[in-house]
């Protein structure tokens, strides 16, 4: 089935780009959204945790967990699994676009 976005596109507001973001059937929050919720969900309830229930002695010893799982996340750079990931990103839509079927291929063949 195909959809239509024209009308969202020539209506010109200052939300109409939000609007047709979300409407998006491939819209990449579609995709991330239950990811995201989660994170923010563990985000908060951290902070929470941390500012409001914890005593100035457990603030101490989460602080000292939270500076060893830094000092750890320095043995892998983030930059390098970032590399990686991107490598993989890029080979896929590199090998989409190759496998595309062009009309000179059609034409050449005929």
């Amino acid at each position: 089935m195909t959809v239509s976005y024209n009308l969202d596109v020539s209506s010109v507001s200052s939300f109409s780009f939000f609007k047709l973001l979300f409407r998006w059937k491939g819209s990449i929050w579609k995709f991330v959204i239950k990811e995201l919720v989660a994170w923010l969900f563990g985000f908060y309830a951290i902070f929470c945790l941390y500012r409001y229930i914890l005593t100035p002695d457990q603030k101490r010893l989460f602080e000292r967990i939270a500076e060893n799982c830094d000092r750890e996340l320095d043995y892998i750079p983030l930059t390098f699994l970032l590399g990686f990931f991107v490598t993989i990103i890029i080979d896929r839509w590199r090998q989409i676009f190759n496998n595309m079927g062009w009309i000179e291929k059609s034409v050449m063949t005929l």
